[in-house]
Formats: C-alpha cells, structure tokens, sequence
C-alpha cells in the first residue's frame, strides 16, 4: 500500500514522515523537498510513507506505521473516500491520527474553501496549514522544520482566516458530513440509519440544521447539496 522512502544516514536521527496526497507528481515533489531538507539539516533523516487515499492512509495507520505514530503528517483534505464510507477527506484521515497517535503532528497543505478550512482548524487544530497555491518548496520546509522542533506554521492566507469572524454554525462535525456524503451519492434518508450510526429522527435534525446552516430553509435536499458543493463540503 505505501511506499518507503528512506535513505539512513549514520549518525542522523530518523524522522517519520506520512503523506497523505492525491497527486502523485505532488508526493514526488515532496520527497525532493525532503532530501534538500535532510542535506540542510545534519540531525535528520526521513523515513516517508505516500498514501493517496483514504483507503491507503487507512491502511498505512493501521498496518505500517510507527509504534508511536509519524512524527509528522502531511494531509491534502481532497483524497478519494475510503470505500466503507468511514473516512471521506483528509480531515477525517487527521482526526483518526489525533485519536489513534496523538502525538502526531499535523500539517496541512490543501486547496479548499474558507468554510472548508475553518471546519479543519476548529475540529482537528493541525500545527501547520498551508494553501497548496502558495506552499513553494522554502515555505514547506520552513513549515516542517518549525513543526518538528515543536512549534507551528501557518502561511498567509490562513492567518488571515484565523483572524477573521468564526462563524461556528458552519463547523460540521463528523456526522454532518457523512450525512451529506450520503445524500450526495443517493442514499434514500430512510436508508441512512441503516449506514450510519444515527436514527431517523436525528437524520431529520440535522437535515433542517445543514439546510439552516447553508442558508436553504425550506428547500429541497437537491438544494443543500448544491451549496454543499459550491462551498466545498462534497
């Protein structure tokens, strides 16, 4: 499932590294990053493992990863879903981190909506966060030396949402966006206490919630999940 990356250096402290990244051409641009880093740098040597999806990030987690957890991850929100249904982005793949390694830490570097970004920094807090059009290869490794020496880094745009007005009734949590997954590939909402852990009644809820939050009242579901879409929920 994943791939190692690893070059030991005697003498260099091992750094494990888990990228979480549809695009391939974008791993392998991270692994240059990661050599050019590991020059620069006499204490460390990296160790990476590439997932490009949900399925695979999964899988890594669970079957290859360090005792302790990765020293660092480094998710794009926009993977594929894993095929039960359980992780639909990179912000599921990073709660999962926190819950299973919670000494992990977490960068971001994704392109995504403010609503999309604001969920992220409420429910996971990554210590990193970057906006893939502005990530250059000096900006990514500024960001990962800062985390690894355990501080944080968060490039210009985010700091510009962080500061701005947070809107919480825009915040979905785990159960919204499975609902909506859902809803977006057809499943009936008398079929959904079947696939989610959620009653019909609670289905109905949150249905009047989302549709409240995305400004749909009233509405038809087609209706919630065009906003959904446009504002980077699905």
């Amino acid at each position: 499932m994943g791939t190692w990356v690893n070059n030991f250096t005697m003498g260099k402290k091992g750094v494990d590294i888990l990228i979480v990244e549809h695009l391939h051409l974008v791993m392998d641009v991270y692994n240059m990053h990661f050599d050019a880093l590991s020059n620069e740098n006499s204490l460390w040597n990296f160790k990476i493992l590439n997932g490009s999806t949900g399925n695979e990030a999964v899988y890594i987690l669970n079957n290859q990863a360090p005792h302790d957890g990765f020293d660092l991850a480094i998710i794009d929100n926009n993977i594929a879903p894993s095929t039960d249904g359980k992780f639909l982005s990179g912000e599921d793949i990073a709660g999962y981190i926190r819950a299973k390694f919670p000494k992990t830490k977490i960068l971001f570097n994704t392109s995504a909506e403010q609503p999309v970004i604001k969920s992220i920094l409420k429910n996971i807090n990554p210590e990193g966060f970057l906006i893939k059009t502005e990530s250059t290869g000096e900006i990514v490794k500024r960001a990962v030396s800062e985390i690894l020496y355990g501080g944080s880094y968060y490039g210009k745009s985010i700091l510009q949402i962080m500061k701005s007005p947070f809107k919480t009734d825009l915040v979905l949590d785990e159960w919204d966006r499975k609902l909506l997954y859902e809803l977006g590939r057809g499943t009936k909402t008398t079929q959904i206490p079947e696939i989610l852990p959620i009653s019909l009644s609670s289905v109905a809820r949150r249905k009047r919630r989302l549709k409240e939050i995305f400004g749909v009242e009233g509405l038809a579901d087609k209706d919630l999940l065009e906003k959904a879409r446009e504002m980077g929920f699905l």
